[in-house]
């Protein structure tokens, strides 16, 4: 018998947020403790798609989607899902900063989530985030303010799509900088597995799964113009009525012409370069996807 689908049918069902909907389905019975990185992990059963590093939010607990696995023709799933244990503060100014929650990890202090007044001597940790707008434009500039100390972005790793990971040195304080704690992540004594209130007996919502495909020649000739076109789908439902914005992460190549879901794009006069194209939910910045692009020789 499959074992996700035997574990789906006998369990019942609760609805947690994740990115702001409701998904059914259900916890794994137990914590799981990930030695790797020191985590709490829990086990999430669902019919429903979740992307990597989306935020999961139940018993006031908040949660980033690290993994997940499939089973029975890609109709249960089980998702990885790790305690969200930190918010640091980002940006390029003290008048600008973002507020970003994610996982923060350093050898040299253990963090407690009993206490919102916390402090290290830690030099350097790694922070591990959605893969978002905001997080997306963070460069090797940008400034952050955690554990009541003043660090700067050392390191950057996208390899695993949907998270970042940043790591992070730290540097002198700077004038103008709070440096309070916004640790306010509530926790929550109960057990995640029983939910707080009684389950709405209802048909949930239709959840809708939006995802975006591109199609165009990924390997143009140098100078060449090429025509790029997003599919955007709810399901396996067209969508037609959602646009996309377009970006590119290499200024070589540059837009002749950007629309709601098609562009242009002129490829540089040398080869091999390569870039990422990007085509991004207008209405969600959180769904995206890249698209590689390398010119060859004529």
């Amino acid at each position: 018998m499959n074992s996700l689908k035997y574990l789906y049918d006998i369990q019942p069902k609760i609805k947690v947020k994740i990115n702001n909907a409701d998904i059914e389905g259900f916890f794994f019975d137990e914590k799981i403790n990930d030695i790797r990185n020191k985590q709490n992990t829990l086990y999430f059963y669902t019919t429903s798609v979740i992307s990597i590093g989306s935020i999961a939010r139940f018993n006031n607990m908040s949660y980033l989607v690290m993994g997940s696995e499939n089973d029975y023709n890609g109709v249960y799933y089980v998702y990885f899902l790790e305690e969200i244990n930190y918010i640091i503060k980002s940006g390029t100014d003290a008048s600008s900063l973002s507020l970003i929650e994610g996982i923060l990890q350093t050898d040299a202090f253990n963090l407690s989530q009993q206490t919102d007044a916390l402090a290290t001597s830690s030099n350097r940790f790694s922070f591990i985030c959605q893969n978002n707008e905001i997080t997306y434009s963070l460069n090797y500039d940008t400034k952050v303010v955690a554990l009541r100390n003043f660090y700067q972005i050392t390191g950057i790793d996208t390899s695993n799509k949907g998270l970042i990971v940043f790591t992070c040195e730290k540097i002198a304080k700077s004038d103008g900088y709070d440096y309070s704690e916004v640790f306010e992540i509530p926790i929550s004594p109960t057990d995640p597995t029983e939910p707080e209130e009684p389950i709405d007996p209802e048909p949930p919502e239709p959840t809708h799964i939006h995802y975006i495909t591109i199609a165009g020649n990924v390997r143009p000739y140098k100078s060449q113009t090429n025509t790029y076109t997003a599919t955007i789908k709810d399901g396996d439902v067209v969508v037609t009525d959602k646009s996309v914005l377009w970006s590119i992460d290499n200024a070589s190549y540059t837009f002749t012409e950007q629309l709601a879901t098609t562009c242009k794009v002129k490829a540089p006069s040398t080869a091999p370069v390569k870039a990422n194209l990007r085509a991004t939910l207008s209405d969600d910045a959180l769904i995206f996807v890249d698209y590689a692009l390398e010119t060859r020789n004529l």
